[in-house]
Formats: structure tokens, C-alpha cells, sequence
């Protein structure tokens, strides 16, 4: 295995042929400290023997220094879903800014001397945590709150690009199945496809039809048939357990790309049991009780209704009918 050398806290591989004893950080060959060597004046001190191997070491240097300045600028991704809290990490001393440099640039906090000030507009969803390195911690992220965020402090430069995720909600009942819909173009070199369920894998699924489940979804999730080659990339969990709540994400090609829809939160109905059996079967039959109770009630007063009907006609039909109807409501009135 090649050694990595560290150059100012950065780990680079060894690859230029500079020196042949070797790569050397800030010491000359007596092994005294020079102190704040940079390595593109390290570059200009070193004579290669001719130009074949001044053209391979410029070359190979050069690739160096521009993973000098990745690792330098600390350019990172965080996915948040919507209005939950997140941290991008900064790792910095204690002279620290916080600024959001796209799509709009505006400083979010300044901290100086541990004391952090934030803007005012914006002190109500951030906050700057010391104990943490000075990281950005964002109590509920809204859409706007996507884009370029950059900790600086004492010359160092580290980048956070920030993803705000907006999964749509499914609902699946305890031990039963759910598919999770999700399309994506497989036909220009797209290889495999992985469902992420978190963090962790759910399923990883290569060109040639070889599907790996993740831990705990063994023989649990599978993709539709045939649907790689049609673009149908959607996901099916059978005998859905409580564990298997929470965000779901569809990738393609090595998780470079996304698919659409592209992430779900699912929520898992947990099946009510207890001493007396299946409490959804009793629920069941408590409401058909009430539905009989209303029925037999509503039927009784349809009754009574069409017994006054009939004896209203037969009263008009009768000399003096009213008098006879109005005795027999008497007797009615005293028998109630």
C-alpha cells in the first residue's frame, strides 16, 4: 500500500517524482525545520534530470496541487429533509464567518473571541455551536434555505452544499406491502440502481440482474419486473415492519443520479393487539352495533309515521272523524 504524506494537514499520495529521497514536508535534507514551505515553491526548487521527467513531474505535481486546493476549500454535501434540523461542519479555529454564497450571498454569522453573533433576520433557525468547532446548525430547514454555505477562518476555506430533500408521505399498514414508484433513464450506461432507506442501504440492484438487499430486508424488497430495462425502477417491500418507517431515496448510476419521484417518507401503521384479541376486529363490530342502532330507530319512526297516515284517512273517512282522531290521540298521550 503507497504511504500518505501530510502537507500542512492535508493528506496527498506521493506522486511527484521531485526529489528522489523522496517527498518532504517543510524539512531540508540536515532534517532542520524550513517552517512554512509552500508547495508550489518546492516545485520550483526541484531540477529534474531532463524534460521527459521535468514534463511527468509537472504534470503529476500539478494534479497535486489541485488536491492541495480540494482538500483545502473542504467542499462537502448535506441532505435535510424538509423543516428538520441539520449541522454543516466547519472544524475551525475560534475567528470563524459563516456566509451563504449561492444562489444569494449574505452572511449568516460572525464569531469572534467565542462570542457568535448571527444576523437578526436569521437568529430564529440558525445557531453557531462552539462546543462543536463552530458548526452552523439549522433548527428546521426551509426550501430557501438550499444552496452554498462557506466556513472561513484564518485562511482556511471549507464549502457545504446543502440538498433539501422533500419526500412525499405513503402510509403502509403493519405486515403489509407498499411499492415505493420511481422512474429513471437506464438506457445510456446506467448500470445499477440502490434505494437508500436513511442512510443505510435497502436494496442494490446491477445491469445484469443481481438484486443485494440491505440488513433486515432479506427477501423483503424487490424491484418490478422487467422494469430496469423500462426505465421503472420503483421499489416493493413486502411484510412492512415498524423499523422500516422513515425517508426513502431512489439512485441511479452509483447514487450519481437521482430518480423521480426521488424520495418518500413513509409511515408504518402499527397493528393494534392486545389480551382480548385483535382490538381492529372489535372496532369492527362496535361500529356495526351502532349501525344497527340507528337502522332499527330510524325504522321505528317511519312505522309509528305511517300508522298516523293511515289513521288520519280513515278518520276523515268516518262522520266526525276529528273528534274520533282527537280521542284516540288522548288516549294515546295518557298511555305514554
Amino acid at each position: 500500500m503507497p504511504k500518505s504524506y501530510h502537507y500542512f494537514g492535508y493528506c496527498l499520495k506521493p506522486r511527484c517524482p521531485l526529489k528522489r529521497g523522496g517527498f518532504r514536508r517543510g524539512r531540508d535534507d540536515s532534517g532542520g525545520s524550513k517552517g512554512s514551505t509552500s508547495l508550489q515553491g518546492w516545485l520550483r526548487k526541484s531540477q529534474p534530470a531532463d524534460e521527459e521527467e521535468q514534463s511527468q513531474a509537472s504534470s503529476l505535481c500539478e494534479e497535486n496541487v489541485d488536491q492541495e486546493e480540494a482538500h483545502r476549500s473542504g467542499v462537502s454535501s448535506v441532505s435535510v429533509v424538509l423543516n428538520h434540523p441539520t449541522s454543516l461542519h466547519c472544524g475551525c479555529g475560534e475567528n470563524v464567518i459563516w456566509r451563504k454564497t449561492l444562489p444569494i450571498e449574505a452572511t449568516v454569522a460572525e464569531c469572534q473571541k467565542k462570542k457568535c453573533i448571527i444576523k437578526e433576520s436569521l437568529r430564529e433557525r440558525f445557531a453557531v455551536t462552539r462546543e462543536k468547532n463552530y458548526s452552523l446548525f439549522l433548527k428546521s430547514a426551509k426550501y430557501n434555505d438550499l444552496g452554498q454555505y462557506e466556513c472561513s477562518c484564518d485562511g482556511f476555506i471549507k464549502q457545504v452544499n446543502l440538498e433539501l430533500v422533500v419526500p412525499i408521505n405513503v402510509t403502509a399498514a403493519e405486515l403489509g406491502n407498499v411499492t415505493l414508484p420511481c422512474y429513471a433513464d437506464t438506457q445510456s450506461g446506467v448500470r445499477d440502481v440502490t434505494w437508500l432507506h436513511n442512510e443505510q442501504n435497502a436494496l442494490h440492484f446491477t445491469e445484469n440482474g443481481a438484486t443485494t438487499p440491505g440488513d433486515g430486508y432479506e427477501d423483503r424488497v424487490s424491484l418490478t419486473n422487467d422494469g430496469f430495462r423500462d426505465g421503472d425502477v420503483s421499489l416493493t417491500i413486502t411484510g412492512v415492519q415498524k423499523r422500516d418507517a422513515g425517508l426513502y431515496r431512489c439512485f441511479v448510476q452509483e447514487e450519481n443520479t437521482k430518480g423521480y419521484p426521488h424520495a418518500y417518507m413513509l409511515h408504518v401503521n402499527e397493528k393494534l393487539s392486545g389480551a382480548g384479541g385483535d382490538q381492529t376486529e372489535d372496532s369492527h363490530t362496535e361500529k356495526q352495533a351502532h349501525i344497527g342502532l340507528i337502522l332499527s330507530f330510524s325504522l321505528l319512526i317511519c312505522f309509528s309515521l305511517f300508522i298516523c297516515f293511515l289513521l288520519i284517512l280513515s278518520c276523515r273517512k268516518k262522520k266526525g272523524g276529528w273528534l274520533y282522531f282527537a280521542h284516540w290521540y288522548s288516549g294515546l298521550e295518557v298511555a305514554l
